[in-house]
């Protein structure tokens, strides 16, 4: 039953009809595989993108900076991060 949990979790909040609201509580689940799908929704708030360009797991921080409703003041911080596979996707990325 806990597998299946984390599945619909991570199958809804890559939707592109899922509510804000929703993705916003899905934002900040424990699971990062969950996060991450957050992270690479086009539909996520720039506000919950800002936070999750902080998250401790550089494959959710990665997912913003491939998301394109990523604002560009985040995406500049993210030329900085820490993890180099973070800037070098920010380098791969033409925006």
């Amino acid at each position: 039953m806990l597998a299946m949990d984390w599945i619909d979790r991570y199958i809804k909040a890559g939707k592109a009809d899922i509510e804000k609201n929703e993705l916003v509580s899905l934002a900040f689940s424990t699971d990062c595989r969950i996060r991450r799908r957050v992270a690479e929704n086009p539909r996520a708030p720039k506000n919950i993108l800002r936070v999750l360009s902080k998250d401790s797991d550089a494959e959710v921080r990665l997912a913003v900076a491939g998301n394109p409703s990523t604002p560009e003041q985040v995406l500049r911080e993210l030329a900085r991060d820490a993890d180099p596979t973070v800037r070098h996707g920010i380098a791969e990325d033409p925006r």
